[in-house]
């Protein structure tokens, strides 16, 4: 079950809702997003527990607006860009082990995670 509906994905994209040429593309690419998104919460048991409880109706806004947000990159960036001037996706410092996904992403990544005390 997908947690973003096709109709809210439309819209986080700008895209007309009534335009179906392209659902088959988005409805892949959100699925992927939503994957990403909860792979990257799904680290420890307790957010797994806490994620598998997910539904459209209960899923914190911040997971929303992330799969949002990385469904955003993976729309713009699909790889088949010609244009040699065209932005490059965002891309982590190796250096200090980040990840793929974006500042903003991870931010309100962060925000869903329990926090722990030492």
């Amino acid at each position: 079950m997908s947690l973003v509906t096709l109709d809210e994905a439309k819209t986080h994209l700008r895209l007309a809702l009534d335009d179906t040429r392209d659902d088959a593309d988005l409805t892949g690419k959100l699925a992927a997003a939503e994957a990403i998104i909860l792979d990257e919460l799904n680290l420890t048991d307790a957010m797994q527990t806490i994620t598998a409880g997910w539904t459209p109706s209960t899923l914190p806004l911040r997971a929303k607006q992330a799969i949002l947000l990385e469904l955003g990159e993976l729309w713009r960036f699909r790889g088949d860009d010609a244009d040699p001037e065209a932005p490059v996706r965002w891309t982590p410092d190796q250096a200090e082990g980040a990840t793929s996904l974006s500042p903003a992403i991870k931010g309100l990544l962060r925000l869903l995670q329990p926090k722990v005390l030492a």
